[in-house]
């Protein structure tokens, strides 16, 4: 019988859908909630397990969210809670984590820990330790979006062998691995043997999975022959659907599940996944993984050189940057320059060179399951964003395809046994399988047709002396598609000996990846092959390619930015030959290249993977007598996160008869309904109702936000946005929802009128929000702008920043459980920031009263804003559910839906004009900010805060200020870390960077001249429209100044001038910037209770969403209660505490979580209602000795209550931190500063950050490893704001373009800067809060502006560099680069109206986010750049 093996227990498959995914199997079958599905494509790591094959071969960690259960019979699976758990012993990995506080929301903690756990049991099988890269690897498609990976990579190294204390970052204590101790076995089974194909059978689908290609051959002839139903094949049964890997099917969600009948997985056919050496080539089976492809190749390097992609050994993106570079970065100091640029190294051996960029390929958990021969078919028939087909493209490769049709099957299943030959004249024809060269697969010519299946890849092993290089242009090392991709092939002419001096390149070939008018395009570069053929590799040769390869991309959808780019890429490709010899300057020429040109061949190595990131924390020891309160405690029940037994929402279990929601959503931006048919989805299986606003009471179709606020749950007469929910579609599980809302039909007619879907467009047609105070940011004006604006030394007008808008990505999905109660009532758990807003919102859509609902919710898996209002409709919608079918309703919403739902934080428009002097003192500025808001408000906090915060810490005299709140059709903003300051930080200090290119001066200097001043104590500091701070709270000059010493910044800016004079292609520079966020401490209510066996349990107002509110108050509670205890008995066990789940039916007020102070209002009721307990129990602990514990303690109150039940000393206390409401007390303004270094490779536009320093006054911290992990998670959202977040969407029809993490990219942790220092400054006080400690969620994300500081500072180098070289005066011009280098809907008129450009614009300004492009197009400006001229010019400047 076919089955699986699940944490060491068998299931069965038979009557199990096979196309059932393997996350669901394990959820729903074997009750394994350690098993997250978070994004559903493969690009987050949440879902995975370590999978063993029936063979018992290597272990692998998969996407369990893409993986068919059917292709996992005999398979043995561990998830996380296999590895280690609560009822076991942990595994080390898990340890790991918690002791390196390296989890915080814990959604994405399990996916980590299989990773990891995969990397050591491959490690432990070859006798050895991992190295710390070589787990890094394991976990780079994992995504965070807490963290920011640094603990996560201390976890790394800490497991690796020869970990040096030292290098780790904050933890606890743990034990070392020993390198003879393998990690503990797992329960596994190989499975039982089995012969012939298996055979399973549900759902009107039958799956087959056979051995060998003739059992392949043969059920393709027996399905010809059939009575199958389905599309016919030319014997009359159904055609078969081949899967593998299933990995496409995370990017096309078209391909999956499959219509067909017939389904044949691959990945069994023993000679599809062999890898075979024949007549000088690698005959690749189809079925091989790309990770089993990567390992081939590396096995033939010759000396076991380390494979570019793998190598985590250089410093930068310039040849490695030299040894003394490399360790003076990783000890926190800047580039040295002392040396120069290092030499362009030697060109890596062809299969290291495939190897590498094969590495970069999606993520680990991707490339161990996703086949060569999938991925090549996806780039053939989805347009593919392949580094595979461009790779081997180049290499010269060719496919090799079987006729799998009935007939053919039939003839040639006899003769299979012999193996796949090909019919090229070379072998004999077994199966009669033709060659096809790839470029004609990958094209129109030689397309393999119906019946036709690609068995193998034929690679032609590299002669010697042949010369291979590859590369792709992408946001970051892996994880991330290519903007685009190259691979460079050359052979040369016999007799060379290997060398290219004096040897004309015989054979070339050129392949490029781009993006095409309407999709992506992978084609030989034919014009550059041409200039190449015939020649000998010379400056003037490689002149000549670099001029042809512009008419190869004439066909791309931006053909002056490809044209740019792809020029960059061939000289990269073919700078390593021609400097490895002694060419002469011309194709006749001889002796050595002259030094001018040597510098100009100093070109960024390929394929550089980042080395292991690291950090230094410092923060000041507790106060005494606090403890636990003020010690970096782990986090609370954080070993349940590493195991996956934390329990969220969307895990709570399920009663019987329980039923699934889904959304029907609107296809039309702006339209009206109709009508709506959900005849066909009733008929479906599973379907048990459809919901819409013509089933609700009149006025209950509306969703009550606070401020008296709402928003229809399901549109009716009219559609406002692109997917906005229609109706709901009830079932008996999630996918038969999701199948059911599919099949709803809805007829639209014409509009009232066009949707406003832009910025502009809104503008143009004056579509305005009219909002009432305070929500309304008012106009203010201080001085006189105008007339000094006229007065002024130095002026800029008409000019504008533009800043896009971002989506949460909190890794749980919107999701929520209604369970009806008796009367009528409603149990709502719903994943929210704040539970009374659910409680409201739910009884006023049921027309109950508040008492008859109650809210719950115990964690969050990260929200950042967006679950204080944009859950309400999920939690409101299950509840209506609940209610119509008297059954308890899950709605967990999917990735996409999710993000084509959210707004996130709003898009912001600035148009400002700037007087200042010589010196770059900001004299007046006239700043009108536009915020483009959705089809309806929510509560539209950016506006308000934005003009609160828009001056940051600067004092200007003269200055205006209007904010413009916009409507548009499209999905509802909301609130998201840091509403309104973000977008406030990124304009202002877009206006100082600005001042600071106009007067030719140093950014940080120009930020320091325009700081208020210091106020004499006592007094206070005045900052722009007549803000005030109280001159105690003004740390920002002492931060700045520790910052300025600690990160060596004037003598790194010495270094960095020295290494951009050394290095022609790759800049640096550095940024320096600070963050201000004033804050508003609420009220907020506490229950603790006291048992007589000593536990505690303490409910506090507030939602824990990965913050650490939860550690916090128990270190508050244990804090506070230990004041019973003698000294010596002090603090009492972390144990003894508990965090009770979040209820209205305790605390129904007060809940709300944002704002970044509930954790510290939070602990202070807490301490209050724990200070009633003590004034109670004082008098029982003074009668305890020196010696006297909390057993003792409680057991005096117990005799003292009695056994009654009526408590004499009552044990339950309740504290309200009500004396923070009011005056100054509740409020202060929290300040910080940060450092970056960044590189830019000018070539290709390819951006890295070497290092951040960060320097926050979070007053005395309450836990130090809690708020260094909130200044890091913070740090990285707002590197993504600034360098690859951005929602954008179709100019046209308003669809959202990146609804999936394919097309919106999240910083991963090889885009984090490479060090990250963090300092908690020490000395500050804030007494009127609970321990002197200040706010830390929000402000360090606006630090991240320090990362576009430097590199807008390594752009202008670039550009000096190129105008120095000539290359800037001509050329394809790059003007209109689109943030994602694809075509047709990419949203690019926001482009064209945003940017930093007005009437007097700098062309060098990067636009955010800054992207590959955007940094491309600031490079070139808009008259392009020319390269082929620049290395022409040296070759003849030099003779």
């Amino acid at each position: 019988m076919a089955a699986i093996v699940i944490n060491g227990q068998e299931f069965g498959l038979e009557g199990v859908e096979p196309s059932t995914r393997l996350a669901s199997f394990v959820r729903q079958t074997a009750c394994d909630k350690s098993v997250r599905v978070a994004c559903g494509s493969g690009l987050c790591g949440s879902c995975a397990v370590l999978a063993t094959p029936p063979d018992g071969g290597e272990p692998r960690a998969l996407n369990s969210c893409l993986t068919p259960v059917g292709s996992m019979a005999g398979w043995s699976v561990s998830t996380a809670a296999g590895l280690g758990c609560s009822a076991r012993s942990h595994h080390p990995v898990q340890e790991r984590v918690a002791a390196f506080h390296a989890s915080q929301c814990g959604f994405c903690t399990p996916g980590f820990v299989v990773g990891l756990g995969a990397g050591l049991e491959r490690a432990a099988a070859a006798g050895r330790q991992p190295a710390a890269a070589e787990l890094a690897a394991c976990i780079d498609g994992n995504l965070c979006r807490c963290t920011g990976f640094r603990p996560l990579m201390d976890v790394c190294k800490s497991l690796a062998g020869g970990a040096d204390i030292e290098d780790l970052g904050l933890h606890s204590a743990y034990s070392p691995c020993s390198p003879e101790a393998p990690p503990p076995a797992r329960p596994t089974s190989a499975g039982a043997a089995r012969k012939g194909p298996l055979r399973l059978q549900a759902g009107g689908r039958t799956w087959l999975a056979p051995r060998s290609l003739q059992e392949l051959l043969q059920a393709c002839a027996d399905a010809g022959t059939s009575d199958g139903g389905g599309d016919g094949g030319d014997g009359g049964g159904p055609v078969p659907r081949f899967v593998a890997g299933n990995t496409g099917s995370g990017l096309f969600p078209q391909l999956w599940p499959s219509d067909c009948p017939l389904v044949i997985t691959l990945g069994g056919v023993e000679e599809m996944r062999t890898v075979t050496e024949a007549e000088g080539s690698l005959v690749v089976g189809a079925a091989v993984t790309i990770a089993e492809l990567i390992a081939t190749l590396e096995a033939r390097v010759p000396g076991g050189s380390p494979t570019p992609g793998g190598a985590a050994t250089d410093n930068g993106l310039a040849n490695g940057g030299g040894t003394a570079d490399a360790a003076s970065v990783d000890d926190g100091t800047a580039a040295s320059a002392a040396g120069g640029a290092a030499p362009t190294p030697p060109p890596p051996h062809p299969c290291a060179a495939l190897a590498g960029l094969l590495a970069r390929v999606a993520g680990a958990h991707v490339r161990a399951a996703g086949t060569v021969g999938g991925n090549l078919m996806l780039a053939r028939e989805q347009g593919l964003e392949s580094d595979v087909a461009t790779g081997l493209l180049g290499w010269g490769a060719s496919v090799v395809l079987l006729n799998t049709s009935s007939e053919a099957a039939a003839a040639a299943a006899n003769n299979a046994a012999g193996g796949v030959h090909a019919t090229n004249g070379k072998n004999g024809a077994a199966v009669g399988a033709p060659e096809v060269p790839l470029e004609d697969f990958l094209g129109d010519d030689g397309s393999p047709g119906a019946g036709r299946l690609l068995v193998a890849v034929r690679l032609p092993l590299p002669a010697e002396g042949a010369y291979y290089w590859t590369s792709k242009v992408a946001p970051a090392h892996s994880s991330v598609h290519a903007t685009m991709n190259a691979a460079v092939g050359l052979r040369f002419a016999s007799g060379s000996g290997g060398s290219a001096h004096g040897a004309a390149v015989a054979d070339a070939s050129v392949a490029l990846g781009y993006y095409g008018a309407n999709r992506w395009a992978v084609h030989r570069a034919a014009a550059a092959e041409a200039a190449l053929m015939g020649r000998q590799l010379s400056p003037a040769s490689l002149a000549a390619a670099l001029k042809a390869v512009v008419a190869d991309v004439a066909g791309a959808a931006r053909p002056s930015a490809a044209a740019a780019m792809a020029q960059g890429l061939m000289l990269q490709a073919l700078v390593p030959r021609l400097a490895g010899a002694a060419g002469g300057a011309d194709d006749g020429g001889e002796g050595p290249l002259p030094p001018a040109l040597r510098r100009l061949l100093r070109v960024p190595a390929p394929n550089q993977a980042p080395p292991v990131m690291r950090g230094r924390q410092e923060f000041e020891e507790a106060p005494e007598g606090a403890a636990p309160l003020g010690a970096p405690m782990e986090k609370d029940r954080v070993l349940l996160q590493t195991s996956g037994e934390a329990q969220y929402t969307g895990d709570v279990p399920l009663p019987a008869g329980a039923q699934h929601a889904a959304w029907v959503t609107a296809s039309e931006a702006c339209a009206t309904v109709e009508g709506i048919d959900a005849a066909a989805a009733l008929a479906a299986p599973g379907v048990v109702a459809f919901i819409c606003a013509a089933d609700l009471p009149e006025g209950r179709n509306s969703v009550a936000f606070p401020m008296g606020a709402s928003e229809p749950l399901f549109a009716s007469e009219q559609v406002e946005y692109h997917s906005q929910p229609l109706g709901l579609i009830v079932a008996t599980s999630q996918e038969a929802a999701k199948r059911g809302a599919a099949l709803v039909r809805v007829a639209y007619g014409p509009p009232p009128e066009p949707p406003v879907l832009s910025l502009a467009e809104a503008r143009r047609r004056s579509s305005y929000y009219k909002m009432p105070p305070p929500i309304a940011p008012a106009d203010q004006v201080e001085g006189d702008p105008e007339g000094a604006l006229a007065a002024a030394p130095r002026a800029i007008r008409g000019r504008r920043v533009a800043v896009p808008a971002n989506y949460h990505l909190y890794l749980e999905t919107q999701s929520a459980l209604a369970l009806p109660d008796e009367g009528g009532a409603m149990k709502v758990w719903s994943a929210a920031q704040d539970i009374g807003m659910v409680q409201k919102a739910v009884a006023t859509a049921l027309g109950k009263r508040h008492h008859e609902v109650e809210a719950v919710c115990r964690r969050v898996g990260g929200a950042f804003g967006g679950k204080c209002t944009r859950n309400l409709p999920v939690a409101v919608a299950a509840a209506l559910a609940a209610a119509k079918t008297g059954r308890a309703v899950r709605f967990v919403q999917d990735r996409q839906t999710d993000m084509r739902l959210m707004g996130g934080h709003c898009e912001a428009l600035a148009e400002f004009d700037c007087g200042f002097t010589e010196e770059g003192e900001i004299q007046s500025l006239s700043l009108e900010v536009f915020l483009l808001l959705g089809a309806f408000p929510d509560v539209p906090l950016d506006g308000m805060n934005l003009a609160s915060m828009i001056t940051m810490a600067y004092s200007i005299p003269n200055l205006s200020l209007k904010v413009r709140l916009c409507r548009s059709n499209t999905a509802p903003t909301t609130f998201m870390r840091a509403p309104g300051d973000a977008q406030a930080a990124l304009i202002m200090e877009s206006v100082v960077e600005q001042v600071a290119a106009a007067c030719g001066l140093d950014a940080a200097l120009v930020r320091e001249r325009n700081f208020a001043e210091p106020a004499e104590s006592g007094g206070v500091v005045r900052l722009a429209l007549k803000k005030e701070v109280p001159a105690a709270d003004y740390t920002l000059p002492r931060l700045w100044a520790r910052l300025k010493e600690s990160a060596g910044y004037e003598a790194r800016c010495a270094e960095v001038a020295a290494f951009n004079l050394s290095n022609p292609w790759v800049k640096r520079g550095l940024g320096m910037t600070h963050t201000r966020f004033d804050c508003g401490v609420p009220a907020k209510p506490a229950y603790v209770s006291l048992f007589t066996d000593g536990s505690v349990l303490v409910q506090a107002g507030g939602s824990e969403v990965g913050q650490g509110l939860t550690t916090k108050v128990k270190q508050a509670a244990l804090s506070e209660l230990s004041q019973l205890l003698p000294e010596a008995r002090r603090p009492l066990p972390a144990e003894l505490v508990r965090i009770a789940d979040q209820t209205t039916n305790v605390l129904p007020a007060g809940n709300l979580t944002g704002g970044s102070t509930t954790s510290e209002a939070a602990c202070h009721g807490v301490k209050q209602a724990c200070g009633v307990l003590r004034e109670r129990l004082a008098p029982f602990a003074a009668d305890l000795g020196p010696e006297g514990t909390w057993g003792q303690l409680m057991a005096a109150v117990a005799k003292a209550n009695g056994l009654s039940g009526c408590q004499k000393v009552p044990l339950t206390a309740v504290g309200y931190s009500a004396e923070l409401e009011g005056g100054c007390d509740a409020r202060y303004t929290v300040w910080g500063a940060a450092c970056t270094e960044a590189e830019v490779n000018i070539l290709t536009g390819e951006r890295r950050l070497l290092r951040t320093d960060c320097v926050m006054d979070c007053g005395r911290s309450l836990n130090p490893a809690v708020d260094v992990g909130q200044v890091e998670g913070a740090l990285a959202q707002g590197l993504g704001m600034v360098l690859s977040e951005e929602r954008r969407m179709c100019a046209a029809t308003g669809r959202l373009l990146t609804d999936s993490l394919w097309h919106y990219h999240a910083p991963t942790a090889a885009a984090m800067p490479r060090q990250l220092n963090v300092c908690l400054l020490p000395g500050s006080r804030l007494e009127r809060s609970t321990l002197s400690a200040k706010a830390v969620g929000e402000p360090p994300l606006m630090l991240a502006a320090s990362a576009l500081s430097a590199l807008q500072a390594a752009v202008r180098a670039g550009r000096a560099e190129l105008a120095a070289l000539g290359a800037s005066s001509g050329g394809p011009s790059s003007g209109g680069a689109s943030s994602n280098g694809g075509g047709g809907e990419d949203g690019s008129e926001r482009l064209a109206s945003g940017g930093c450009e007005g009437s007097d614009g700098d062309a060098s300004l990067l636009q955010l986010p800054a992207s590959v492009d955007h940094v491309m197009a600031a490079l070139c400006g808009a008259r392009g750049r020319d390269l082929a001229a620049a290395v022409r010019a040296a070759a003849s400047d030099a003779r």
